[in-house]
């Protein structure tokens, strides 16, 4: 027996009407839907994936490879006001002591197809966004759509905000670093281009994810997990958590482990606003429903 909803007043103006009609659907019709988003996922994963292989040399040399040169533009930009300061004209960063080599019969063919996997995924992440945003707003009351879309909206900033973060600053720091560390003349560093490609993508993904923090801290504040006042009294125990990750994520000098620990206490501190901003939202709500 269906309900009747026509005569609702005021609380049916607040409800979507897809929402009545998802109530309907069976679990495989669900699984039906899903299927035809994932599916329109992975066609646009690689449709993005084969434009990036296309492009060859060019994407490898100026986009893969640019943050293991001298004249990147972030040290580019920090060699600037180094001089600018200094009132000279120095070289300031230098990767003469790298070298990278392939070692396998199929490595560059394999790292061009790997590489151009992982930068189609992340040119193709605004549309895995739109997809699943497709698949989920059908079920939600029209405040919950709006609310889901700003979150999922900020999700996809913050990410290419920590993406962009660890590619023009954790990775081009680190790979100098590790490139002009010697215990001893005799030893060359050379570099395989597979663990240049494995570092500069999981070092931009996991501050990707790492600045999903704020989102975190909405998602939990929204279902009463966590409040603002645990989090201020707890500040001092996540900043050590922060600085082990940082640790952990770079295991370089401390100069990059501070480049990564002060962005994150940063984005703690907006955490703690973001929970303080919704858990007054969902006691105002509670108090409305008593």
């Amino acid at each position: 027996m269906k309900e009747d909803y026509t005569n609702t007043g005021d609380k049916g103006s607040n409800v979507s009407r897809q929402h009545f009609q998802e109530e309907e659907m069976t679990f495989f019709d669900h699984l039906h839907v899903l299927r035809g988003h994932l599916f329109r996922m992975v066609i646009a994963l690689i449709i993005c994936s084969i434009a990036v292989f296309a492009g060859g040399a060019v994407v490898f040399d100026h986009v893969v490879l640019a943050p293991t040169k001298s004249n990147f533009i972030t040290f580019r930009g920090l060699c600037y006001v180094i001089n600018y300061f200094q009132g000279g004209v120095v070289k300031c960063f230098s990767f003469d002591a790298l070298t990278l080599i392939a070692t396998g019969v199929s490595d560059q063919f394999l790292l061009h197809l790997k590489a151009s996997f992982y930068m189609g995924f992340a040119i193709a992440f605004p549309y895995f966004i739109y997809e699943i945003w497709r698949f989920v707003s059908p079920g939600l009351y029209r405040k919950e759509r709006r609310t889901a879309a700003r979150a999922i909206g900020w999700s996809g900033l913050l990410f290419y905000l920590g993406v962009a973060f660890g590619y023009f600053f954790l990775v081009p720091f680190a790979i100098y670093f590790f490139a002009n560390y010697k215990i001893s003349g005799q030893i060359e560093n050379t570099f395989t281009i597979g663990n240049i490609l494995s570092f500069m993508s999981t070092m931009t993904l996991l501050t990707g994810l790492l600045f999903q923090l704020p989102i975190l801290g909405y998602a939990l504040g929204r279902l009463g997990i966590i409040t603002a006042d645990f989090a201020r009294r707890n500040r001092r125990y996540a900043t050590v958590i922060i600085f082990i990750l940082s640790a952990v994520i770079t295991p370089s000098d401390p100069g990059t482990m501070f480049l990564v620990a002060v962005p994150l206490i940063f984005l703690y501190e907006v955490t703690i606003l973001v929970i303080a901003t919704t858990g007054k939202s969902r006691n105002d709500a509670l108090s409305k429903d008593e």
